[in-house]
């Protein structure tokens, strides 16, 4: 009996052990830690664990890796950090048992800079926003403070996410809506982001095509003028969005709200390179945004049956106000989608009225100008100071008549004086025609011209080669240098070839000049470069094997028409 007590006692023991040890293990497998773990803030055993890790030989040379790092440590950092992780489950009862807890930090942030309340609005969580905006209502104006999302406030998200319970809920709890303004490399302008929502909240709401947020921000204060870093206002933004329907749509309703009393109309206000809503879709060769801002502004005069006259504000179109009208914008535009504006009304229309009136006869006055001035250089060549060679030729195959004068004896009759004005009209000329070409560099840029410029428009090159062949001659001819016949006669063939410039203005010449000039740029450039490297390699491979072939071959000479007297000396066979 006594015995069967002690082992009964045992049990109970053993019982218990194992229960302790279930409990330890269930603990341990939970995704809750302790509750002294919850409390203890767990930045510092994350920044310990983040820095055991390697880090990247060279992170900044590759933003794109450093960002997906940041997203993985930024997932992991959500795991180990208890407030986080409620606010993404919604975990109502966890939010408030951890906040009511002074060891446990409500401004706590994630790996990219996040906190509770950025993660609960992120996933739409209502019921764990409101916890803690009650709980810690300092959270409702803070950004996110890493690189990537810099600025980024939980209004931003929730308007993106088009949530417009909690857009009210923030709002109404004290959330700015003006000074935000989100300026992480997430939202900034650059080729490499998908997406360009601007900086401030209202922008944000108005390129995801939400009214009600929009109409919501507007009544509470925000403000419709902001500009980004850019100067962009939220109408330049719009222009830029892919959506062309919906941002049309979003342009009317936004210019609805504004207020008549202002000092600038929200559509005149330009930014940083100076370009409007209106100059902005030209640039950007956005067709349906341009029609509906030209149709926005257009007045009807008067009607008659099925005729209406329209009257269309051309201000910002033509170029007789401003430098930077649609025209300039369109002529130097780097893009080839901003010429399709010019087939729209009243462009088209403009560009028409405006070539007959000054554009043509400008146009064929300065061609008849270029051909007098390349007839001047013609006959400057051809009547080049020249005198007959006085001293024998040896050589059988020297057949020069006339070298050059020198510069002493070339100005000294009057025909020489005659000359000597056409030639000083030809160097003037070529001055001009390569200050021309330098301010078009200083205006494009250099490496724009260099690169797209003047191999898409082979013209610019043969301006600069005749100015600077004529340069040529001119050093040669004042230093008494032999050899000037050759830059002089290249000179005249890129002159002469210039002239296709000027047929651009015919219509029956144009389309014509405008084929040799593109098929010059792509398939005639690949194949003198193709022709380069053959030539070359060629003419290499003839140097190389010249030597053996003279030595290998025997010397065949005819009887009847050559002499054999070089054939003597030759170490090779006579045959």
């Amino acid at each position: 009996m006594g015995g069967n007590k002690i082992q009964g006692g045992g049990d109970k023991d053993t019982d218990l052990g194992i229960k302790q040890t279930l409990l330890s293990v269930m603990k341990k497998k939970s995704k809750w830690p302790e509750s002294e773990e919850i409390l203890e803030p767990t930045k510092e055993k994350f920044m310990r664990r983040s820095n055991c890790r390697p880090s990247p030989r060279n992170p900044a040379a590759n933003p794109d890796t450093q960002n997906l790092q940041k997203r993985k440590v930024g997932a992991n950092m959500l795991h180990e950090l208890p407030l986080l992780l409620a606010a993404k489950e919604n975990d109502s009862e966890r939010l408030k048992e951890l906040l009511v807890n002074d060891r446990c930090d409500p401004l706590q942030r994630g790996a990219l800079g996040e906190t509770a309340l950025h993660v609960a609005v992120q996933h739409n969580n209502m019921e764990a926003a409101q916890i803690l905006i009650r709980e810690a209502p300092g959270l409702i104006n803070q950004p996110m403070t890493s690189d990537f999302y810099q600025g980024q406030t939980a209004l931003h998200i929730a308007t993106v996410n088009q949530s417009f319970s909690l857009v009210q809920l923030l709002i109404e709890s004290g959330a700015d809506v003006s000074s935000p303004r989100a300026t992480g490399t997430f939202f900034s302008l650059s080729p490499k982001n998908l997406f360009y929502f601007g900086e401030h909240i209202l922008v944000f709401a108005a390129c995801v095509g939400n009214a009600d947020i929009v109409k919501l921000l507007i009544d509470r204060g925000a403000d419709l003028h902001a500009q980004d870093c850019w100067g962009n206002t939220v109408l330049h933004i719009l222009v830029l969005q892919p959506s062309k329907n919906l941002s049309c749509q979003m342009f009317d309703f936004i210019l609805s709200q504004e207020r008549r009393d202002t000092e600038q109309p929200l559509y005149q206000i330009p930014n940083k390179q100076g370009l409007t809503p209106l100059k902005l879709a030209a640039a950007e060769g956005n067709i349906t945004m341009f029609q509906h801002l030209v149709q926005k502004q257009r007045k009807a005069q008067w009607a008659f049956g099925p005729v209406t006259t329209m009257l269309y504000d051309v201000s910002e179109i033509d170029s007789w106000k401003t430098d930077q009208s649609v025209l300039e914008v369109i002529a130097t535009a780097r893009k080839s989608q901003p010429f399709n504006i010019l087939n729209c009304q009243p462009s088209k229309e403009l560009l028409k009225k405006k070539w007959k009136r000054c554009g043509r006869p400008y146009l064929w006055s300065l061609a008849a100008l270029y051909i007098l001035y390349m007839i001047c250089v013609s006959l400057c060549c051809a009547n080049r100071p020249l005198k007959p060679r006085l001293d024998n030729a040896t050589d059988p195959r020297d057949i020069t008549l006339y070298i050059q004068k020198t510069l002493e004896e070339s100005y000294i009759t009057e025909e020489d004086h005659l000359r000597l004005v056409g030639e000083i009209i030809t160097v003037i000329g070529a001055i001009v025609l390569l200050l021309l070409e330098i301010s078009q560099v200083l205006r494009v840029g250099l490496k724009f011209f260099a690169c797209h410029q003047m191999w898409e428009n082979p013209l610019h090159v043969m301006r600069i080669s005749f100015s600077f062949l004529v340069l040529v001659t001119l050093v040669l001819r004042l230093t008494n240098t032999d050899g000037e016949v050759i830059p002089m006669s290249m000179a005249l063939v890129s002159g002469w070839c210039y002239i296709m410039y000027f047929a651009q203005g015919f219509q029956m010449l144009g389309p014509f000049t405008i084929i040799i000039q593109k098929m010059a740029a792509s398939d005639l450039l690949k194949f003198c470069w193709l022709m380069a490297v053959v030539i070359c390699g060629y003419s290499m491979d003839s140097r190389s094997c010249g030597t053996w072939c003279l030595h290998s071959f025997p010397c065949v000479s005819d009887r009847g028409h050559h002499s054999n007297d070089g054939a003597q000396d030759s170490k090779m066979p006579l045959v």
